[in-house]
């Protein structure tokens, strides 16, 4: 039985491989809990802002929760939460606040979904508890993405958060180009390079 298993009550299928390459054990677990779990179950149970992570955002219009809830009630995926099971000791040393989860990565999703459920802020002149029951319920259900890992050290808890936060800036061209199969990208790609699909 998986983490969320033992959270939510229900059996969960692991998607990810027994074994990496190489032959090493997985150090993580892929769940897809709903909002709902999340917030009936995992939030209250989860340190969102451990010491070491990105501050939260503010700003006074609050666009970057806003645009967090907006991308899920267009029915888009707002990408994978990590976070890490504490172990005992790791336990022991926040024992102040009984957390059993320790944020990774999707600090502010997560932030920003609690407020949001909360009427901490509107969205599309609308606070969660305005919507109609059916909007509530269809949001509520909304599957996430979680990946968890097993009890990590400080450097490998860092290790992962830098590499999930790696980017490389998106130029000019790399931005039209994500628009994929259109007339006008087609016309410039063929202007500017051979591509054999078109």
């Amino acid at each position: 039985m998986l983490l969320w298993s033992l959270l939510i009550g229900r059996e969960q299928t692991c998607q990810c491989p027994l074994k990496a390459i190489g032959g090493q054990q997985m150090l993580y677990t892929k769940q897809t809990p709903t909002i709902r779990d999340f917030r009936d179950t995992m939030y209250h149970k989860t340190e969102c802002q451990p010491v070491g992570q990105r501050l939260p955002v503010y700003s006074k219009d609050n666009a970057k929760g806003i645009g967090i809830i907006t991308t899920l009630l267009d029915g888009y995926d707002i990408g994978t939460i990590t976070v890490m099971k504490l172990n005992r000791q790791q336990k022991r040393a926040a024992a102040k606040v009984k957390f059993e989860f320790e944020s990774i990565d999707g600090g502010h999703r997560k932030r920003s979904l609690w407020s949001y459920l909360q009427d901490g802020f509107m969205v599309r002149e609308k606070y969660f508890s305005q919507l109609s029951e059916k909007e509530q319920d269809a949001f509520l259900d909304t599957e996430l993405s979680f990946t968890v890992y097993n009890a990590l050290d400080s450097a490998t808890k860092g290790h992962i958060f830098r590499t999930l936060n790696k980017t490389t800036d998106v130029n000019f061209i790399e931005m039209l180009n994500s628009y994929g199969d259109i007339p006008v990208a087609n016309f410039i790609r063929e202007t500017v390079r051979i591509v054999k699909q078109i």
